[in-house]
């Protein structure tokens, strides 16, 4: 798609917000936005069945890193 490999657990975002992506990787990331949300009510879940916070942390850490790559593609 065009997107440079990231991984979170593991250092930080460093995908150049000012380059414009392709139409395709663009739609790609509207799609992974629907998956983010869908994994935030897996994660709520979780998080209650075992009385922390650490699932949905991680998955709005993630969502959000995803949210600055597409306010930033237009």
């Amino acid at each position: 798609l065009g997107l440079p490999a990231v991984d979170d657990d593991y250092g930080p975002l460093s995908i150049d917000f000012s380059a414009p992506f392709p139409a395709l990787a663009s739609a790609a990331l509207g799609k992974a936005e629907s998956c983010y949300q869908a994994a935030l009510s897996l994660a709520a879940s979780e998080d209650e069945r075992l009385e922390t916070d650490w699932y949905g942390t991680i998955v709005r850490e993630r969502r959000d890193g995803l949210k600055k790559a597409t306010s930033a593609t237009g």
